[in-house]
């Protein structure tokens, strides 16, 4: 006997009208994985789910590191630019190094110059000096010489002095012993023996006297 749609129609009538042979229909009709399908189906759809949620928050992550590494390029790049920054300074600070270092090389090779010349200046300073004092000294033994001699006229000439007065005043004497009996000093005799003589001056008999000493 043929399976017709009327008779279809009558099925689908009472499987509405009886919701358990419906179930027992599918049983009878599906297979075990099918029935478990929609058991699957959404034990996958918690999954797709959870894995959703998953994915969002590994986006947001992803979000979140795709922004540090971002910031961490531009410190990176911040970085370069300060390193550069510190190289060029680094360059410079060599370049003003050296050029203090020639200048204070030529400083010091200045000043030691200097300081050469002024050495040989005090030699030669010294050296004249040393002149100075050889002839300060030779002209000091001089004058000395000279000053000995001269004290030694003034005391030959004090003795020549103190003899023409003690021989003028005994000629005096005589002159007026024969008036008064009484010998008379001459005030030219006050030359003492040490060679001083005082301020009288010989009169003309006295110097006719000692040219004839």
């Amino acid at each position: 006997m043929a399976f017709t749609v009327r008779d279809f129609e009558d099925l689908t009538r009472l499987l509405d009208q009886h919701p358990e042979w419906l179930e027992a229909l599918r049983q009878r009709i599906l297979t075990k994985e099918l029935l478990q399908s929609p058991r699957t189906l959404r034990t996958l759809s918690t999954r797709v789910g959870k894995v959703e949620k998953g994915l969002d928050r590994l986006n947001e992550a992803l979000g979140t590191l795709t922004r540090t590494v971002k910031a961490l390029a531009k410190a990176q790049q911040r970085t370069e630019e300060e390193v550069k920054q510190l190289a060029e300074a680094q360059r410079r600070y060599h370049e003003e190094f050296a050029a203090y270092r020639a200048e204070t090389e030529r400083r010091f090779a200045e000043q030691a110059a200097r300081q050469e010349e002024v050495e040989r200046r005090l030699a030669r300073l010294e050296e004249e000096v040393a002149a100075a004092r050889a002839a300060a000294d030779r002209r000091f033994a001089e004058l000395a010489e000279a000053q000995r001699r001269t004290e030694e006229q003034v005391r030959q000439l004090a003795e020549v002095v103190h003899r023409l007065t003690e021989r003028m005043g005994r000629i005096e004497g005589r002159l007026r012993g024969g008036r008064d009996g009484n010998r008379i000093p001459h005030p030219s005799a006050s030359v003492s023996s040490s060679g001083s003589r005082t301020p009288y001056p010989l009169c003309g008999r006295a110097r006719g006297l000692v040219g004839g000493g």
